[in-house]
């Protein structure tokens, strides 16, 4: 079995890989967010906060999984 910490032919080890698709969700996430912010901002303000809300659970749902 590979070690965590183990390369691999593309000189990715498992860890890193790990790393980089919880890096991506992170980024995903604050886009989104900021648009939902700027959103806000024009439209009536608690319904985007819901939106965001759900969203956000979404995020950590999925962060939490992978």
């Amino acid at each position: 079995m590979k070690s965590l910490f183990q390369r691999d032919n593309k000189k990715n080890c498992p860890f890193m890989l790990f790393l980089k698709k919880r890096f991506h969700f992170l980024l995903l996430y604050r886009k989104i967010s900021i648009k939902l912010q700027n959103l806000s901002n024009v439209i009536n303000i608690t319904k985007v906060s819901i939106v965001s809300q759900m969203i956000s659970m979404l995020f950590v749902r999925l962060y939490t999984y992978y």
